[in-house]
């Protein structure tokens, strides 16, 4: 019988898999990804695999590891599209939890918002990133405020309905 991961195995991996999709994710990522799901007791010859890869990371061998890894666990991804708006989700709910700042989140959802081809749920995220300062320059607490409202707003909308659901 299949059951679910548990919501810190699945917070991990969407953490992983944000990154994957906008094109962040790096070897040691799957790697330290690897070795917090050792940590949470998941155990299967490919996780073993990933998890003892050795630095510099072969990004190409490293990903056929992951999704082998995923395969054994029983995990299936959902299309790159819908997972493409799940990491939107997630990634507004961290946002309004505090886990990342929102100038980061921003300009996440706005990089998610061009790859999905610009759907109108998101269109607003693309004008919050323009009003954005600088990398590394703090941003207006009005502004930080406002991308914590839209946060929130995206998450009671119709494009955040439906949840993240996996299996293993």
């Amino acid at each position: 019988m299949l059951s679910r991961l548990t919501s810190s195995e699945v917070e991990k991996l969407y953490e992983l898999l944000v990154k994957r999709a906008l094109g962040d994710a790096a070897g040691e990522d799957y790697v330290e990804w690897a070795w917090s799901m050792q940590g949470d007791g998941l155990d299967t010859p490919y996780l073993r695999i990933l998890a003892g890869q050795d630095w510099p990371f072969d990004l190409w061998e490293v990903e056929r590891y992951f999704l082998q890894t995923l395969e054994d666990l029983k995990v299936e991804l959902p299309s790159e599209d819908v997972l493409s708006r799940q990491c939107v989700c997630l990634i507004a709910r961290s946002i309004v939890s505090g886990a990342i700042p929102p100038a980061e989140g921003c300009r996440n959802i706005a990089r998610l918002w061009f790859y999905l081809d610009h759907p109108s749920a998101l269109r607003n995220w693309d004008t919050l990133e323009d009003d954005l300062p600088m990398r590394g320059e703090r941003s207006s607490d009005r502004l930080n405020s406002a991308i914590i409202e839209a946060a929130k707003a995206l998450l009671a909308s119709s494009f955040c309905a439906g949840g993240i659901m996996m299996t293993r």
